[in-house]
């Protein structure tokens, strides 16, 4: 019997032919590139040579072997390779390290080889190899693979590089979804001109030292976490960044927020001195309750360690939003997220009980009273009550499934 086939809707049979399109120019640049690799490539390491060998003896006399760090990334059409880098960690002996003790690991000598980029010199050889190119698409872990969308696949039609158009439009400070889109960009309309403008650009930055994250964790967190978080009426979590703290400092100084709260008063200085210390605790989560569509920061949650399974939760939400909801929605994202990825038995908070309306939310929530004490409610919210909630109004679809969408 015949099989039917399931003809294309038109808006299908664009975007197939545009993907076809941008293939077909892939390839017939494909050999122009290659060319400029291999000669570029080839007086590039022949000009770093006595860096290279000058590094090398370095981390050998200072931090002892490997020299080269090697891991496999995903190349072009979505094929392994080994990645090679100057070492700039103490090596862990094989015990797995958390992504926090990057700042513990990271030796002054491999400070200051990612501070200036010649930790990347090794790279020459990949290019050289083919496994990839001085310009392109930062090559990725090959874990990443599942979580990419699918026109975000496109950046693998090519050769990874060294450098990018996402790196020079702003290295490590872009979000997920931009440094993947801004990939995808480079990609569709790649040209010998523009990797010229790139390269230049990226020498540029490199003497300047402009835009340069040491300890890339700092910035957000691996694309495999940060695309797991659940989303719910258009909002999701990501982890507390650098970047958000100056806002998390406004917040917190506004009346509106300090009204119901009994926080000391809080500066930019004291607020970093905390996030520094606070995020080398693998059990503690501090959050962010983003705008799916624009990245814009709504509020901020979370979760505090306090007996094993059990965690104490906190939110705030921008001030200018009060009454949108956003509270509601963040607490309830924080709550599956909380229960279903860290395995948590509990949550619980305190709120005052002069607070009604947030009193109510997390009575709609399954949160209960534990003790009322200075005025002050202390709330409960175990896992299966979480489950066994009904569904709330405003929400028709919450807790059907304990299935986490994709960010």
């Amino acid at each position: 019997m015949a099989e039917t086939v399931t003809p294309l809707s038109p808006l299908e049979q664009v975007e197939r032919e545009q993907l076809t399109a941008v293939r077909r120019r892939l390839r017939s640049r494909a050999v122009v590139k290659r060319v400029m690799d291999v000669i570029c490539g080839g007086v590039g390491l022949v000009l770093a040579t006595p860096v290279i060998l000058a590094v090398a003896g370095a981390i050998w006399l200072l931090d002892g072997r490997p020299v080269l760090f090697r891991q496999l990334r995903l190349g072009r059409d979505e094929v392994p390779f080994t990645l090679l880098k100057f070492r700039t960690m103490r090596v862990s002996g094989g015990r797995r390290l958390a992504g926090r003790d990057d700042r513990q690991r990271l030796t002054p000598l491999g400070r200051f080889l990612r501070t200036t980029s010649l930790d990347e010199l090794p790279q020459l050889f990949n290019v050289l190899r083919g496994d990839m190119s001085l310009v392109g698409p930062r090559p990725l872990y090959t874990h990443y693979l599942p979580h990419y969308r699918d026109d975000e696949r496109l950046r693998h039609t090519v050769r990874p590089g060294i450098t990018g158009l996402a790196q020079v439009s702003g290295r490590n400070h872009m979000g997920w979804d931009e440094r993947l889109r801004t990939d995808v960009e480079y990609v569709s309309r790649q040209s010998l001109g523009t990797d010229l403008r790139i390269l230049w650009r990226t020498i540029v930055g490199v003497v300047r030292r402009a835009d340069v994250v040491v300890i890339p964790g700092d910035l957000g967190e691996p694309l495999d976490i940060e695309r797991t978080y659940p989303v719910r009426n258009g909002l999701t979590l990501r982890r507390l960044r650098t970047s958000d703290l100056e806002q998390r400092v406004r917040w917190m100084s506004h009346p509106s927020t300090r009204r119901h709260t009994r926080m000391d008063p809080v500066s930019l200085a004291s607020t970093r001195e905390w996030f520094d210390r606070v995020r080398q605790d693998p059990n503690r989560h501090d959050l962010v309750v983003i705008e799916n569509a624009s990245g814009k920061v709504l509020a901020m949650a979370g979760l505090i360690p306090r007996t094993p399974g059990i965690a104490e939760f906190y939110v705030f939400v921008d001030p200018e939003r009060y009454g949108q909801g956003i509270g509601q929605t963040a607490t309830d994202l924080v709550c599956q997220w909380s229960f279903e990825r860290l395995l948590l038995d509990a949550v619980m908070l305190t709120v005052h009980q002069n607070n009604t309306s947030a009193c109510r939310i997390y009575e709609a929530l399954g949160f209960r009273d534990e003790s009322v004490t200075d005025a002050r409610r202390t709330m409960t919210l175990t896992r299966e009550r979480f489950f066994a909630a009904p569904e709330s109004a405003g929400d028709p679809g919450r807790r059907l499934s304990s299935k986490v969408g994709t960010a």
